[in-house]
């Protein structure tokens, strides 16, 4: 998680009259590239797994 705060949290703080579609895990994002994917054949080159230390370590 990026975050000290639940997927709701956010949704209630910053995201206050938008229309949540479907229910959302804890730590779940808001965003993604499946349609990207599934449309164009987007496959990303890097991950931002990559590039960050692990939480874990």
């Amino acid at each position: 998680m990026s975050v000290a705060a639940t997927t709701d949290e956010i949704i209630d703080r910053f995201y206050d009259g938008v229309e949540v579609r479907r229910p959302m895990g804890r730590d779940e994002t808001f965003y993604s590239i499946d349609k990207a994917r599934r449309l164009l054949g987007y496959e990303p080159q890097h991950s931002w797994r990559d590039v960050l230390p692990d939480p874990g370590a």
